[in-house]
């Protein structure tokens, strides 16, 4: 009888789960559930299997509102914000056909960015309820009716509604269980809203009748009108819906039958073959033939022809890509150009991507660079039509902090009162009382869905359109997103494509470009088995120098990279997934590294782990690890085995399969004849390495796009770091960037009005920042000098340029102060004075200067001279750094008592550095005590290392950007020199003579 019941996807209104909803209502004793959020259908499919669970038939609707004003924020991608929103009718669907109109009529006006109607369209099979009504009564369809809530029953004697009863149903909304959900509902209304508690009109938040009746007291609050109640009842039985949960969702076919995809693939894939590995490699034609009798049983053709065709149109216009994650293990992808990492190379396993027992349908990761993805997914959504083409959503959800802040809002609280409860959570003698309300309710709502956002980059492709399973949300980018997220995705069993972007790609896509302008060479970049083999690349690999290259830059990698002295691809796979938190944290990365050093110093636990982990010293580094020992030690099948690792990464151990697949390990133990603590301790590693492992194909991918940067950053440096500076976005600032630049050999040279572009450029040896990189400056008038520069030739001075420029007196004044007018001779003082003389904002120019030439006065200028280092502080606070040396900077002529050249000349001892400061990483002791490891530059450029710890850290912290003295002993760990911090200080720089 409940036709209106709202979950949590009701964004700051509802308060249930789909699950909470569906319990309560199988607490009180109902047999039919309508979901209907708020312009929402997030969690239609999760509301269906919650109550068929509890044996309740589930029912779809969604509750229109119509917004005041429609938005394309960025901050509030809710077009249809119940923010700003009035109840307008709500859709109930009678069947699968009815679900699609109504999503479709939600979908429509998203993507027009356009309020909902009035009054609702003709609907063939959907039930509309109102509640005020739009239209005479007598226009009523014979599928529309009028809502009359439990509270409006005694109006109803004297209402001229009463004649018309069989227009009337009952209207019971649902949005919370009791008055602890009540409170709660009202708090998120007023954080919708962004008002205190005591200024909330009743008319902005539900009724506090708005929890679960039963059949019988509904009957009896209805007595006297058992027509509306048996109108009710009349619509809930004539309704019934079915999502399905099958892999049929997907687009079925690439050409139009799944014969014609399964011909077209294994011919791709054949003479991709060839391609690859040439006519006679028979053990790379078997694999790949393997491979192709598992797609076509799976159906899995299309998925793979689509992926083709991202990547072939990508590269008809020119993108580079890389195929990364599970995916990498197919070689019919690797044939298919899909991905650049040969599985019969690395011994990859098929399985650990796509086999017969994977509940979960697989994905690639396709990473093109940050500023052509969007080009991409239009064409996606182009080729196969927006209909069955969307963006994956995501929920981003009310969590810690944020939620106490926003509570601390509603509640009338004080900044500093928020802040003290924020910071000092369990200090409950320092709190505001309402402090146990905002604990209390914020407890409620944690995890509670906030607002809808965009998936990093999981797109879908459908067979039937999308609205047969969503609505459709418009985002401003101009893709449209489903309501549901990549969990909902895989409930409905939906292949996704994950077209994603990163930085790295962009700094080798720039570099070829670069490189080309710049010396006229052209690059072949995917070269990929050259490449490994290059020795010089290896060499610069070997040394850990690999600043601006993708994966390998950042202190850490540094140090592993020396300490493995890692000069090979596959030690290089190693390396980037042993990097990775879990395996550092559980000592296996150490591990690794000290059999490395010393492989005397360990025996294998059985001969199998020598034959398929003898590259990584017995130490199961990666995902396919834990299958091959499965397979290999307890012949588990490959399939088998990756069904046991999936479960193992935390999901499901509790499973039957799980029973079963441990049942069988054991039992094919024991008859191989191992000892049971031999099986026991096999098993234990399995299943502690199998939480924290990572997949082989995905390092290696990563590994392959550091090469490319290697091989760039190793052949043509300059070119490289330019790029890389281009690219913003790296894990140092572009401060770090330009010194590389100027430790390659560039001579760093700032903005100029005659050599600079928007983004910084090279000619020759010389960079010249862009003009992007000064503070405040505008855009538009960068690209104006740039335009006007090359229609027009070089500026010949101030005079030239402000008749040619239109640009305010403050803009200008940027220009002079970064030494964008150097090429005059003058100094920044002297075209200050003269810039009174020539430049007068008040007239506009057109571009083409002056029809008669402006004769400037003879004067005679005083004598105007820079202070010592004013360039320098001027590019601080216009750059965020200077172009000098730092540590020309200093009051003091000391710079330390070493170099980073002679640590390792001075082990064990103590010394005194003098380094800038380039980055921290925040570390928690065991003891929950903070500690921290530095990274700094001495005066020659080169990068040393810090260990601070607690202690030290504590009386010595850091204070910012700067030059600091440092006094610590040297240590060494595998090679790899640091300084262990005793005492730290800032030291000051030169005075300012400006102020």
């Amino acid at each position: 009888m409940h036709l209106n019941c709202h979950t949590y996807y009701s964004l700051k209104y509802g308060t249930l789960s789909p699950d909470q909803l569906a319990e309560a209502a199988a607490s009180r004793g109902l047999k039919t559930l309508v979901l209907s959020d708020i312009n929402n259908t997030s969690c239609a499919f999760q509301f269906i299997k919650a109550c068929e669970k509890k044996n309740i038939k589930p029912l779809l609707g969604i509750e229109f509102r119509r917004s005041q004003k429609a938005t394309t924020s960025e901050d509030d991608v809710n077009v249809f914000s119940i923010k700003n929103s009035k109840f307008i009718y709500l859709g109930i669907a009678k069947n699968k056909e009815g679900w699609y109109e109504l999503n479709a009529h939600l979908t429509k006006y998203s993507m027009e960015n356009t309020p909902l109607p009035e009054i609702a369209p003709k609907f063939e099979n959907a039930y509309i309820i109102y509640r005020k009504l739009p239209k005479p009564i007598d226009k009523l369809r014979s599928n529309e009716f009028i809502g009359v809530r439990p509270g409006e029953v005694n109006h109803l004697f004297s209402s001229y509604l009463k004649s018309h009863q069989n227009k009337l149903v009952v209207f019971a909304p649902v949005t919370f269980m009791n008055q602890d959900g009540y409170k709660t509902h009202k708090l998120l209304r007023c954080i919708d809203l962004n008002i205190v508690i005591g200024k909330l009109d009743p008319a902005h938040c539900a009724k506090g009748s708005e929890h679960i009746y039963t059949v019988d007291e509904l009957e009896k609050i209805f007595s006297q009108y058992p027509q509306i109640i048996d109108n009710t009842k009349k619509l809930l039985a004539s309704c019934t819906i079915r999502l399905h949960d099958t892999s049929l969702n997907n687009r079925q076919t690439f050409t139009g039958s799944a014969a014609g995809d399964m011909k077209l693939l294994s011919k791709l894939a054949l003479n991709g073959c060839i391609r690859r590995y040439g006519d006679r490699n028979a053990a790379a034609l078997k694999r790949t033939q393997k491979e192709l009798k598992v797609i076509d049983k799976l159906g899995f053709a299309p998925y793979f022809l689509i992926t083709w065709d991202i990547v072939r149109y990508a590269q008809t216009v020119g993108y580079h890509h890389v195929g990364r994650g599970s995916g990498a293990n197919s070689i019919v992808a690797f044939n298919l150009y899909i991905t650049d990492v040969d599985p019969m190379d690395l011994d990859l396993y098929f399985e650990r991507f796509i086999n017969p027992h994977r509940s979960s349908p697989p994905d690639f990761d396709i990473d093109f660079s940050w500023d052509e993805r969007d080009d991409v997914t239009d064409y996606i959504f182009k080729r196969y039509g927006r209909e069955h083409t969307a963006l994956l959503a995501t929920y981003n959800t009310f969590k810690g902090k944020s939620i106490i802040r926003e509570l601390g809002k509603v509640l009338g609280l004080p900044k500093a009162d928020i802040d003290l409860i924020v910071n000092e959570p369990y200090a409950k003698e320092k709190h505001h009382p309402f402090a146990k309300h905002i604990f209390k309710y914020g407890k409620l709502i944690e995890g509670f869905p906030n607002h809808l956002s965009i998936h990093a980059g999981g797109i879908l492709i459908s067979e039937e359109p999308l609205n047969y399973h969503t609505a459709l949300q418009m985002m401003p980018k101009g893709f449209a997103i489903t309501h549901f997220d990549m969990y909902g995705a895989e409930d409905l069993n939906f292949h996704k494509y994950d077209i994603l972007s990163q930085r790295g790609l962009g700094h080798i896509k720039d570099s070829v470009n670069l490189i080309a302008r710049n010396q006229g060479k052209a690059v072949d970049i995917h070269n990929i088995e050259k490449i490994k083999e290059d020795l010089k690349v290896k060499k610069q690999l070997k040394s850990g120098q690999c600043i601006g290259c993708f994966y390998i830059e950042s202190p850490a990698m540094r140090g592993l990279l020396t300490k493995l002295k890692c000069d090979n691809y596959v030690h290089l796979v190693a390396a980037s997934s042993i990097i990775r938190p879990g395996v550092a944290k559980s000592g296996m990365m150490r591990e690794y590294i000290n059999r490395f050093h010393h492989p005397e110093s360990f025996t294998y636990i059985h001969p199998v782990f020598e034959e398929h982990l003898g590259e990584t010293y017995g130490v199961m580094v990666y995902q396919e690890d834990v299958m091959k020992i499965v397979h290999h030690f307890a012949d588990l099948d490959l399939d088998e085995s990756d069904v046991l690792r999936r479960i193992m990464t935390g999901k499901k151990k509790s499973s039957d399969t799980f029973a079963k697949l441990q049942q069988k390990y054991f039992r094919n133990c024991k008859k191989k004849g191992y000892p049971d603590d031999l099986a026991m301790e096999v098993w234990r590693q399995i299943e502690s390495f199998s939480g924290y492992s990572f997949c082989k194909a995905h390092s290696a991918s990563f590994a392959v796009e550091s090469f490319q940067s290697l091989y760039l950053k190793t052949y043509f440096p300059k070119e490289f770091m330019v790029a890389v500076i281009n690219n913003f976005g790296g894990f140092y600032s572009t401060e770090l960037y330009v010194h590389e630049a100027r430790m390659c050999g560039a001579n760093i040279e700032a903005p100029c009005i005659n050599n600079s572009t928007y983004l910084t450029n090279i000619s020759g040896d010389d960079v010249y920042i862009g003009f992007v990189h000064i503070g405040s400056f505008e855009k538009k008038v960068a690209i104006k000098i740039i335009n006007e520069r090359i229609d027009n030739g070089v500026y010949q001075g101030l005079d030239d340029f402000v008749s040619r420029i239109d640009i305010s007196k403050d803009q200008l004044e940027l220009l002079i102060r970064v030494g964008a007018f150097r090429t005059t001779g003058l100094n920044k003082y002297e075209l200050m004075w003269e810039k009174n003389a020539v430049h007068n904002p008040e007239v506009k120019y057109n571009g083409s200067g002056h029809l008669f030439g402006i004769e400037s006065e003879d004067y005679e200028l005083p004598v105007l001279e820079e202070a010592q280092c004013e360039q320098a502080f001027d590019e601080i606070e216009l750059l965020g750094f200077p172009l000098c040396s730092p540590f020309d900077l200093l009051e003091t002529k000391f710079r330390g008592d070493i170099l980073t050249k002679d640590l390792t000349k001075h082990l064990g001892k103590t010394v005194r550095m003098v380094g800038y400061f380039v980055t921290r990483k925040n570390v928690t002791t065991v003891n929950r005590k903070l500690m921290n490891f530095g990274t700094w530059l001495d005066v020659e450029g080169r990068f040393f290392d810090t260990t601070h710890f607690p202690p030290s850290l504590a009386q010595y912290p850091f204070k910012g950007k700067g030059c600091y003295i440092i006094k610590g002993r040297v240590v060494e760990d595998f090679g790899f020199p640091s300084i262990d911090v005793y005492k730290m200080d800032k030291l000051p720089y030169i005075k300012d003579e400006r102020y």
